[in-house]
């Protein structure tokens, strides 16, 4: 053969040896860990998310209901216009209230709704209207309904605004004279606070009361205002509970 083409042959076939195995290349799924989402400050600072044990953060907003319990044993109402009514029965002393501060305790239940920012309550309560003096006294039942919105300042702090309807009941007079009068349907507005945990804390509530009664007096009796007006400014103080 022709050394020319014995050279043309190896250069078409290559150099020989013997062929060696290929490398297969194997695909292998990446085992990358799945994010983690971080709550966001926001949700850390919101008392609706709240951490476990394990410092999980945990939504607890199904708890955003809850029943209210009030009482507010100690009270005061301070009434301009009380002082000074009187009560005369003919050819006898006069009867005559002689303070403008009275006493109005009362005890409630409602229901509150919590929001990101604040409660929203509504409380419906009872009492007696109480007015203790040397020559005369009243006594009247009342009761009152109630809606509040409290602002949430820090972790133990609420402030906010009240506005709500109150009842009165024919008052009781006793005194020299024997004098009648009419129930009364007035309003109430002011400003509530507490200081204390979630579940129970100390309410404070400052209130205008309205409650003014027209005389209806006997013959024989004879007032000098043809209308007892008790309206004023009510502190009270009491505990809230919520469950």
């Amino acid at each position: 053969m022709p050394i020319a083409t014995l050279i043309a042959c190896l250069i078409v076939i290559g150099p020989a040896g013997p062929a060696g195995p290929q490398e297969e290349s194997e695909y292998r799924p990446s085992r990358s860990k799945p994010a983690v989402v971080e709550p966001e400050q926001s949700q850390l600072e919101d008392p609706a998310f709240q951490s476990d044990d394990a410092g999980d953060v945990v939504d607890d907003s199904d708890d955003a209901f809850s029943f209210l319990f009030q009482v507010s044993p100690f009270t005061q109402l301070v009434s301009a216009n009380a002082f000074g009514f009187r009560g005369t029965e003919a050819n006898s002393d006069e009867g005559r209230l002689k303070s403008n501060f009275s006493s109005i305790p009362s005890i409630g239940l409602g229901v509150g709704f919590k929001t990101k920012p604040c409660y929203l309550d509504v409380v419906a309560s009872g009492g007696v209207l109480s007015h203790v003096g040397s020559d005369a006294a009243i006594f009247a039942a009342h009761a009152r309904i109630v809606g509040a919105a409290r602002f949430r300042l820090g972790e133990k702090v609420t402030v906010g605004p009240r506005l709500g309807l109150a009842y009165f009941a024919e008052p009781n007079w006793y005194g020299d004279g024997d004098v009648e009068f009419e129930d009364s349907v007035g309003w109430l507005a002011g400003l509530g606070f507490t200081f204390g945990v979630e579940k129970i804390s100390v309410a404070i509530d400052v209130d205008y009361i309205e409650a003014e009664f027209d005389v209806d007096p006997k013959a024989s009796v004879i007032t000098n205002r043809s209308q007892l007006d008790m309206s004023g400014i009510a502190v009270q103080i009491g505990v809230l509970c919520r469950f």
